[in-house]
């Protein structure tokens, strides 16, 4: 194989690589060590445009001949003390994501890695996230390894996904009891109150609808008292104002909103892509709490995305307790955030200086701890 290394610097040049890029992103319903939606095009394109951080952007793209076969954007902050940091875009907001790569020739990541000499000159570091035990993971590890880069990786951060089965009745029996019963409870409760009505939006027009009925929905939830709502999040809520319409025009956004008497009260969107499903936000109103519209809505929007041939849903996010309670077989996956330190004297110095830092870290967490006690004494 013979590649040749591309780097664009204008988002104006990135369109082109649209359907290319799109290509490359490859999900595993089975077992979610693929790439979800947030590796896609459409979510870089609305990145670049909601957040500041990533106003400074590099796309190195690989060619084989004519055919696109790896790409990896990065933006960059010239504000560190040892150099340039980069950065993958989706390290301000994503999920599973990577370095996108035909195939698993050995040359193709390091040579998109030594675009990043071309990309930034003098660079020392790069920060991705992938998925513990992927192909991506295991590739990036071996490049390290065989090339010289240092690396470090963080804390895993786990995140719960299931299967939606082929037919409601067989879902529902895997369902927790306590969570059938709200569901139950909620649907008697909400005839006292008025009529429900389940929307759904996919269509490009309804981008400022949807995004008008979430934030009535936020404004009114825990989360905008506790200041964690989008409604309270500027940058958020300028992510999905791009991201709506990007994502609803390319057939990647899903979502469902609960009615009752034609005000919303509980929705739920996120990503649809290669039979996987994966949730952005969830949230409903608090004043109706006790009747859990989330779970109808949930429900609601599980039986929808089963009829488009999906076949998991993935929670994204921390694994809680309540994302549990949807099945009684579910999955788990693993994210790290990799630092990945250049092969230059300023790459070599802020790896020594990182070490330094957890070393640090690492006694005072242990100076930190109390002494153990033995239960003869305490007593």
């Amino acid at each position: 194989m013979t590649i040749e290394i591309e780097v664009l610097a204008a988002p104006g040049t990135y369109e082109a690589l649209r359907d290319p890029w799109n290509e490359l992103v490859h999900e595993d319903p089975q077992n979610l060590l693929g790439f979800d939606a947030t590796s896609t095009y459409e979510w870089f394109e609305a990145t670049l445009a909601a957040f500041p951080e990533a106003a400074d952007s590099r796309v190195i793209v690989a060619r084989e001949g004519n055919e696109i076969v790896g790409l990896l954007p990065v933006l960059i902050d010239k504000s560190k003390r040892f150099g340039p940091r980069l950065r993958t875009p989706t390290e301000l907001y994503g999920g599973r994501t990577g370095p996108l790569l035909r195939g698993s020739a050995p040359e193709l990541l390091p040579a998109l890695l030594t675009g990043l000499d071309q990309a930034c000159p003098g660079w020392t570091t790069l920060q991705l996230t992938l998925v513990a035990g992927s192909e991506s993971a295991r590739t990036l590890i071996e490049t390290c390894r065989q090339r010289g880069y240092g690396a470090v990786c963080g804390d895993p951060r786990e995140s719960p996904f299931f299967s939606i089965l082929a037919t409601p009745d067989e879902f529902l029996r895997g369902i927790a009891k306590d969570v059938r019963r709200h569901l139950k409870a909620g649907e008697n409760g909400f005839k006292k109150l008025g009529a429900l009505q389940y929307r759904a939006y996919t269509h490009e027009h309804e981008a400022p609808a949807l995004l008008d009925a979430v934030l009535a929905i936020e404004r009114k939830t825990w989360k905008h008292e506790a200041g964690t709502a989008i409604t309270r999040n500027p940058s958020q809520e300028r992510f999905y104002r791009e991201l709506f319409p990007r994502a609803m025009r390319s057939g990647l956004l899903h979502a469902e909103v609960l009615l009752l008497e034609q005000q919303p009260i509980a929705y739920n969107f996120g990503l649809h892509r290669g039979g996987v499903y994966s949730c952005l936000k969830h949230s409903h109103v608090q004043s109706l709490d006790k009747l859990t519209p989330s779970h109808l809505v949930n429900l609601a929007l599980i039986n929808n995305l089963r009829n488009r041939n999906t076949v998991t849903y993935d929670f994204m996010g921390r694994t809680e307790r309540h994302k549990l309670r949807w099945s009684n077989a579910n999955g788990v996956y693993a994210r790290h955030t990799w630092r990945i330190f250049n092969r230059t004297a300023r790459g070599r110095l802020a790896s020594c200086f990182n070490q330094l830092k957890q070393r640090i870290q690492r006694w005072r967490t242990a100076m930190a701890k109390p002494a153990a006690v033995d239960d003869d004494v305490r007593a």
